[in-house]
Parts: C-alpha cells; structure tokens; sequence
C-alpha cells in the first residue's frame, strides 16, 4: 500500500575532497527520506568552491560550464524522484539507499529485435502520412478535371508542383524500406509485411495501373489491422513467424463486433491479409501462407428495387422518391416529360419482352436477363450506348457531377443540395466553385491578360 514519505533532495561541493591541482570540489547530491540520508556524487559535475550559489544549489554563470552542469543537477532532482516513486510502487516505502540503488543499476541494452521493432514502426508512420496526402491530391485533381479537358496553365503547374513532391518523397521511402524489406536476416513482422505491400500497390497507382480510391481503401485496411493487434494482442506489431490460423478467424471477429461491419465489408478486410500474407511468401518473410485455405465468405445483397406498383405510383405522381445512402440524403425529385414516357414505354414493351424470359412473374421493375440481381449489368449497357454517342462520356460519376453542376447553375444553392442529396451544403458549394474555375479559364484562354 503506497505511503506518503517526506523526501527532499540537497545538492552541496564536498569541500574536504578539493583537487589540489585544479582546485575544483565534486558536487554531491543528498537525498533525505523521512529522516533517513544517503549521498551519491553528481557524476561530471566540480567547479570552484566560489562558483557555487549556496542559496539556489546551483552553479553561478562565472563557471564556463554553468549552463551543462545545472542542467545535470536538474536531470538527477528528476530521476531520483522518479525512482522514489517506483520503489514506493514496487515495496510501499522507500528509502534513500533503495532510490539511489536503482539509479546506479546497470540498463538494459534493447536487443536486436527491439531495435528492429522500433525502425519499423517509425517507417511505418512515416509511410501513411505522403499516402494519405498523395491520396488526397488525386481526389482534387479528379474534381479539377472532372468537368473539363483543359485547366489554367496555373493551376496546371501547381498540380503538377505537387504531384512531384509528393512522388519524390515516396521514391525517398521506398529506397529507405529496401533494406527493411530485403535482409533475410531481419526478423519479418506484419506491420512490416502490409508496409511493403502498400508501398508495393502505391507504385501500382503512381504507374496508372491501379486506383488511387483503392490505395485509400488499402491504407484504412492497414489502419484497422494495426488497431486489431494493439487491441487483441497488446503490442504494436507481430512476427511473422509466430502467427496462427486463429489470426484471420479473429480478425473477422473483430471488424464485425468492434465495428459493425457486414459480413461482405468483413471479408474485404481478411481477403486483403490473404493477399498481403501472399506477398510476404513470395518475399520470403515466411515459408508458406497458413491463411491460404481460409474462405472469405460474402453474402448475396438483397437489392431494394422499385417494385411495379412503386413504379406506377411514381408515373401518376410525375415523381420520383431516392432513397438515403450512407453517403446521400433522401429527397423527391420531379421527373421531367421525356423521364415519364421513356419509363412508359419500358412497361409497355420492353418490360413485358424480358418477362418472357424469366418463365414466371416479378415484381422486380427493371429486370435482367438470367435473371441477374446485381444492376452493374444494365449501367454498364447504358453507358456502352452513351460512349456511343457521345465519346466524352466517361462513368455515372460525371454523369451525376454534369447534372449537379446544372442544378447549380440553374437553382440556389439549398435546392442544388436537396436535389443532390448533399448531407453537407460545403459539398454542393464545391461544384460552384467548379464553375468559378471554368470561368477562369475561359477568361485566360479567349481574353489573356
């Protein structure tokens, strides 16, 4: 049980052990508990009696090493209370002879594998920050673009300003893990093991052959598999080499119950360790992927299509009702004529065609052949023809961007964001700015100045 003791600590020159040459005297410190004293001298601290304050126990500024020497007493008043509270912790009591004990004991040296652990893990948070800014600059350099081929020669140069820092700093780390990753004689951790595979996909996506919202993805699962380990096994990082096959069954757990997630969002997670568990094989950071016969289990989606009555509610309204998403608000929004009659026309023919096919009834609206459940099948089609026709095209997003820029310029800006379905009015105010860009360039391009 932790008793309060008196304690003070006194620093004075042991002036009977002058150094008759240099006429220096060491200075020793004085540790008093609850009546009981020991000294300990101050290890390279002596000066000249007359450079000594007996009033503030410090070295006066004559003394050419005033600054060093004080700053040596101010560490030792703060161990040798630090070791008082840790021998009160351990024994309930303490004593000068037990602090002082524990100052002079020897220090453990940190072993191979710790010093390894500690270089890693400082690579590691070195390595998210220039992914989430890289991250990050895509995504408003894909809102630049999103509406037009061609920006100011000003902000053309900023972006491309950027994007070479930014890949200079990430050629920097990848040059810094080679060795972390390459010496068979390093022990091989997980957190190491997903820095390496990271780095690996973000050259992926420097190189066009991945997308940068997939790098995203991989940097939050990263995130999530750092927090299970701290949170399941008490440590900042694992060996390779002393995993089990429980890992992944724990880890699907873990994302399930501590975060909610469904058993599809689930299973991105532990399919992602699959991968990156591959790569290490491959590495050579462990002999085979004990996680390979591991099924990553997804459950069909139950699609909420319209139904046919929704669909004829919607046709005699002349509305239409979009449900909330995690990302989007619910709201109403009028359909125009050409809506209405094009979706007559798909109940009258074209509805009843695929129907024949089905062999039976459905109240599903927009029915697939095979009877297909996931919509990716008919938005793909349709953008198909729209390319077609139009070779601008590129995805639903510009699509869905090109209509909300319109809604902005044709509504205010509280009706753009209904109609959108903006949580956020900021997100709406984006595509305003969008706007002021063009203009910009508009101005730079038919009236230079």
């Amino acid at each position: 049980m932790y008793v309060q003791q008196s304690c003070s600590l006194l620093f004075f020159p042991k002036r009977n052990e002058i150094n008759r040459r240099t006429g220096m005297v060491p200075i020793y410190a004085r540790l008093m508990i609850d009546g009981q004293t020991a000294d300990r001298a101050v290890k390279d601290v002596r000066v000249l009696p007359e450079h000594w304050n007996t009033e503030a126990k410090q070295v006066t500024a004559d003394s050419p090493k005033a600054k060093a020497s004080n700053k040596k007493l101010a560490t030792v008043l703060t161990d040798v209370f630090r070791a008082i509270d840790l021998v009160q912790a351990r024994a309930g009591t303490a004593t000068p002879d037990a602090a002082w004990a524990l100052l002079e004991a020897p220090r453990e040296v940190p072993s191979k594998t710790q010093l390894e652990k500690k270089v890693n893990l400082d690579f590691s948070l070195r390595l998210d920050q220039p992914v989430k800014e890289y991250v990050v600059f895509r995504k408003r350099k894909a809102k630049a673009y999103e509406f037009t081929p061609e920006l100011p020669p000003l902000r053309t140069a900023q972006f491309e300003e950027t994007e070479e820092a930014l890949n200079r700093r990430i050629d920097q780390l990848d040059k810094e893990g080679h060795p972390l990753f390459d010496d068979k004689a390093r022990t091989k951790t997980v957190v190491l093991a997903m820095d390496e595979h990271l780095l690996h996909f973000m050259k992926l996506v420097k190189a066009g052959h991945r997308s940068f919202t997939t790098l995203e993805k991989m940097l939050g699962r990263k995130g999530r598999l750092v927090e299970f380990i701290t949170d399941r096994y008490r440590q900042d990082d694992l060996p390779l080499a002393g995993l089990e096959y429980r890992f992944i069954e724990l880890l699907e757990t873990h994302c399930m119950t501590r975060h909610q997630m469904v058993q599809n969002t689930a299973s991105k997670y532990t399919s992602t360790f699959k991968d990156i568990m591959t790569r290490a094989v491959a590495n050579g950071g462990m002999p085979a992927n004990i996680f390979e016969g591991f099924q990553c289990s997804y459950e069909k989606t139950n699609r909420e299509w319209l139904t046919r009555e929704e669909m004829n509610w919607l046709l005699r309204e002349g509305r239409i009702m979009v449900h909330s998403q995690r990302r989007t608000a619910e709201r109403v929004l009028e359909l125009e004529a050409g809506q209405v009659y094009e979706l007559m026309d798909y109940l009258a023919v074209t509805r009843k065609k695929l129907l024949q096919g089905y062999g039976e009834t459905s109240d599903v609206l927009f029915l697939q052949h095979h009877k297909a459940a996931n919509f990716y099948g008919v938005t793909a089609t349709l953008l198909k023809h729209l390319r077609k026709i139009n070779g601008a095209v590129k995805n639903l997003d510009q699509i869905r961007g090109s209509v909300i820029t319109h809604w902005v310029r044709t509504y205010d800006l509280r009706k753009a964001q209904y109609m959108a379905g903006h949580r956020y009015v900021s997100s709406t105010e984006d595509y305003k700015q969008q706007l002021l860009d063009e203009l910009q360039g508009d101005v730079q391009k038919f009236h230079p100045l």
